[in-house]
C-alpha cells in the first residue's frame, strides 16, 4: 500500500510540474549542466620558452580570469560576507567599483605624465580585517578621458580618508591625493570594468548555489521525505526557480568570458551580465524567503 501511494504521489508531482511548465526547466538544467562550458578559442599566439611551443598571451589571461571566477564562486558558497575579495583582487590592494570613473577626477602632472592628482569620493569593496597599501580605480580627466590609477592609502595630511558604509563597502574620499597611472588606454579601462562585472556575476552565482543548498535541506527536513522528493509543489517550484536562475547566470557568464581572446573583453555584454546577476540574485533571495518562511517546521 505504501509503495502504491509513493508511485501515485510521484505521478501527481510530475503532472503538477507539467501543468506549471517546470518539468522542461528541470530537463534543460540536467542536460546543459552535464556539458562542460565552451573553452575560449585560441587568439594571437607568441613563441614561448618551452620547446618552441606556442603560448597565447590573451588566452592565458582569459584562463586566469576564468580561474578567478571559479575561486570566488566557491569562496562565496563556503564563507560569509566578503571573504571572496582576497581571491578576486588580492589582499594587498583594494579595488574600487567601476562607477568610480564618473566620481573621481584626475589632473595629470606637467612634469611627469605618470603622476596624477585625484579628487572625489567613491565606494570600494573591502575585506574585513585587511590593511592594504593602495587602491586601484578607474578615473576620468576633465576632458572625459579615462585612466586606471593606483592610489596609496597612506599619505600626508588628509588627502585620503575612508569611512565604513556597511556590508563590506567603504567610502574613500580623495582630496588632491597623489596617484600613479597604470594604464591610459580605453581598452584597458573597459577590460577593467568588464572583469569586475564578470567577477560580480560569479559571486552572485555562488550565493545562489548556497541558497539552493540551504533551501533544499530545509524543505527536505520539513516534509520528512528522506531526501528523495519534495512533495510540496510550491516549494519544488521555488527550488526549480533557484536552480534555473543559477544555471542561466552560469551560462551567460560562460558566454561573456569565453569571447575571442584576440578581441577586447566585451564591456556591453558584461554590463548586461551584471544586471542579470543582480536580478537573478534578487529573485533567488525572494524564493528562498518564501521557502524558509512559507514552509513550517
Amino acid at each position: 500500500m505504501r509503495r502504491v501511494l509513493l508511485f501515485r504521489n510521484r505521478v501527481d508531482f510530475v503532472a503538477t510540474l507539467l501543468q506549471q511548465g517546470r518539468l522542461a526547466d528541470m530537463l534543460m538544467l540536467q542536460h546543459f549542466t552535464s556539458r562542460t562550458p565552451q573553452k575560449p578559442p585560441a587568439g594571437n599566439t607568441a613563441e614561448g620558452n618551452s620547446g618552441g611551443t606556442k603560448v597565447s598571451v590573451g588566452e592565458t589571461s582569459r584562463r586566469a580570469l576564468l580561474t578567478r571566477c571559479e575561486v570566488v564562486k566557491a569562496k562565496a558558497m563556503s564563507t560569509p560576507c566578503t571573504d571572496w575579495l582576497a581571491d578576486a583582487y588580492g589582499s594587498g590592494e583594494w579595488c574600487a567599483l567601476s562607477e568610480s570613473r564618473d566620481m573621481v577626477r584626475v589632473v595629470a602632472s606637467d612634469n611627469d605624465p605618470t603622476r596624477v592628482k585625484l579628487r572625489g569620493t567613491f565606494p570600494v569593496l573591502v575585506q574585513e580585517g585587511s590593511s592594504p597599501a593602495s587602491v586601484r580605480l578607474a578615473a576620468s580627466k576633465e576632458n572625459g578621458e579615462a585612466l586606471i590609477v593606483t592610489v596609496p592609502l597612506v599619505q600626508s595630511g588628509e588627502k585620503v580618508r575612508s569611512s565604513a558604509i556597511g556590508g563590506g563597502i567603504r567610502a574613500v574620499t580623495l582630496k588632491e591625493a597623489d596617484g600613479s597611472v597604470v594604464s591610459d588606454t580605453a581598452t584597458s579601462v573597459d577590460a577593467f570594468a568588464a572583469e569586475q562585472n564578470i567577477l560580480s556575476a560569479a559571486v552572485c552565482s555562488g550565493i545562489l548555489g548556497k541558497l539552493e543548498e540551504i533551501c533544499a535541506l530545509h524543505a527536505t527536513h520539513t516534509v520528512r521525505y528522506d531526501a528523495l522528493l519534495v512533495r510540496n509543489p510550491a516549494v519544488q517550484k521555488r527550488l526549480s526557480q533557484l536552480a534555473c536562475a543559477r544555471f542561466s547566470l552560469d551560462a551567460l557568464s560562460s558566454f561573456v568570458a569565453s569571447a575571442a581572446v584576440d578581441e577586447p573583453m566585451p564591456l556591453v555584454e558584461s554590463v548586461a551580465l551584471r544586471m542579470h546577476a543582480k536580478h537573478a540574485l534578487a529573485i533567488g533571495m525572494g524564493s528562498a524567503r518564501d521557502i524558509i518562511h512559507g514552509t513550517a517546521m
